[in-house]
């Protein structure tokens, strides 16, 4: 396959992790409040690029919304030795559980974009 057509299929997963980057940015704890406002461009841009095609369009708001929760709620490691006395396994079982369920509202706010569009 050319390179061309590796870029063109992964492009739409880029853009929406940049969103998901641009997002966490632009919340408590970074401060770059302005990118709040601009953090869901990208992701439109990468439902557009795969419209019409709703699994995808799943995908892609699964990745924003799971690359907006690593990077805004990392700090719950933190807590893990406190409240798990220091049981990273079932902290990691609950911290995927979790991003999951956050990521899930994103992949249904995708799917419904993808449906109204």
């Amino acid at each position: 396959m050319r390179p061309e057509g590796r870029w063109a299929r992964s492009r739409p997963f880029v853009l929406a992790a940049a969103g998901g980057v641009l997002h966490f940015l632009g919340f408590v704890g970074f401060g770059v409040w302005p990118l709040a406002l601009i953090c869901l461009a990208p992701l439109w841009q990468a439902l557009e690029e795969r419209r019409g095609q709703i699994l995808v369009s799943a995908l892609l708001g699964f990745t924003f919304g799971w690359v907006a929760y690593a990077g805004g709620y990392h700090w719950l490691w933190r807590i893990v030795d406190v409240f798990l006395k220091g049981n990273v396994v079932l902290g990691g079982i609950l911290w995927l559980g979790d991003s999951s369920w956050f990521a899930l509202r994103y992949a249904l706010y995708a799917v419904l974009y993808c449906l109204v569009r």
